[in-house]
């Protein structure tokens, strides 16, 4: 209903592809969650169905803000974290699927701790460069976590404590979105580097990849090795593109044809883009 309704009154094409992204992720997580009880809970299913849970949060809260009037300030859009604030907000993500790993598999504890003393200190260094009141909130938030999660783990039959645990990583997680938004633009930011993953390349091998997975299945489909395959899939193929725009990156500036791609141009250094490439590529 929210989805019909913004596609007919509202006129901003951010806000309408933003609650289509919304309904695509409520759709997806009710068929992940079907196929987790008629599957018997398998653990990539439920890790799955557990990081969409988060990530429609987050988008309705960003949706939310961005239909209040007057949501970017000028002191927020121009305080220079932009790119810090998508790194922080990246590794609270990775911190959830580590979190959602651990819950349901039991292994990973350490590197879900380690990422989350990682989140606090990004966000340190963003409160060293800005304060706001989405910073005092998020730092509350993450100390919060660090507080439950141990106490979580020595009081294993309690059902508040790590709902409470999950809870504040949500609201970290939506919060940092915020945070995100305000200081950048997808056009400014997201943009170069999902045009380093060249997009339409890598989605021409999702769709084989896709195609060469059903072909081979002999008796029923696994739906969490199809899901990991093609986030792998994905992400290997977003990191090749991106290293090959960083090795061809003095071709690329004498080309009229190339040019215009993120490195050429100066939308990203060239050492952020070997830092994405390698990054995703090893995820």
């Amino acid at each position: 209903i929210l989805t019909l309704g913004l596609l007919f009154k509202e006129t901003r094409s951010r806000i309408r592809r933003l609650s289509i992204f919304a309904l695509m992720l409520i759709v997806f997580q009710g068929l992940l969650g079907g196929w987790t009880v008629l599957l018997g809970l398998p653990k990539a299913i439920s890790i799955a169905h557990a990081c969409l849970g988060q990530t429609f949060f987050a988008t309705i809260v960003l949706l939310a803000s961005l239909l209040t009037p007057g949501f970017r300030s000028d002191q927020e859009r121009d305080n220079g974290v932009g790119g810090l604030a998508l790194l922080t907000t990246l590794s609270i993500y990775t911190q959830l699927i580590l979190g959602a790993t651990y819950r349901h598999t039991g292994s990973g504890i350490w590197l879900h701790g380690t990422v989350a003393f990682g989140v606090l200190f990004l966000i340190g260094l963003l409160l060293h460069s800005a304060l706001s009141r989405l910073l005092i909130l998020m730092l509350t938030a993450v100390l919060l976590q660090l507080l439950l999660g141990p106490l979580a783990l020595f009081a294993p039959s309690s059902v508040w404590i790590p709902t409470a645990h999950v809870a504040a990583g949500a609201l970290l997680l939506a919060f940092s979105t915020l945070l995100t938004a305000r200081s950048t633009s997808f056009r400014s930011l997201l943009l170069p580097y999902l045009e380093l993953t060249k997009p339409r390349l890598t989605g021409l091998v999702l769709v084989t990849s896709l195609v060469g997975f059903l072909l081979g299945v002999e008796d029923s489909l696994d739906f969490g090795k199809l899901i990991l395959t093609l986030l792998g899939t994905a992400l290997v193929g977003g990191g090749a593109g991106a290293l090959n725009q960083y090795l061809e990156r003095e071709a690329d500036s004498k080309m009229l044809r190339t040019r215009r791609r993120p490195i050429p141009s100066h939308r990203v250094t060239p050492e952020s883009a070997l830092a994405f490439g390698v990054g995703i590529s090893v995820i």
